[in-house]
């Protein structure tokens, strides 16, 4: 893979898949909180849904159509706070759960939206020639 491809390819992936992205962020800022700082329960839980709402709008904000984007960073906020408010695990359990959920909130809903840049153009390569008579 030569740097143009690889750029190319960092590119495509930067503009056209902002769900993957944000979710991606979201997992991996809640997994550094609790493996990393060590917080106590209240603290991760409350930066586990400060985390997946700022994540939701950020989605909503670059990904169409907005109403699905509004709908599960809405019911994903809620589901976090009930889940890392309403039942006493330790932080790490938090994490590994709200790392699960994001993946698959990202997996469910990358299908379903496209981003603000619109749909990613399809780069046709040059036809093969035929040698004549063959």
């Amino acid at each position: 893979m030569n740097v143009t491809t690889l750029r190319q390819w960092w590119h495509d992936f930067w503009v056209y898949e902002p769900v993957v992205q944000q979710w991606a962020v979201n997992g991996g800022l809640v997994l550094f909180l609790a493996y990393v700082l060590h917080w106590g329960h209240t603290r991760e839980a409350a930066a586990a849904t400060i985390i997946t709402a700022v994540t939701a709008a950020v989605t909503a904000f670059r990904a169409r159509p907005v109403n699905l984007s509004v709908f599960v960073g809405i019911f994903g906020t809620i589901v976090t706070a009930i889940g890392t408010f309403g039942y006493h695990v330790p932080p790490h359990t938090i994490a590994m759960i709200e790392g699960g959920a994001a993946i698959a909130i990202m997996l469910l809903t990358r299908v379903h939206t496209e981003s603000v840049a619109g749909p990613k153009p399809v780069r046709s390569k040059p036809p093969r020639s035929v040698p004549a008579g063959g």
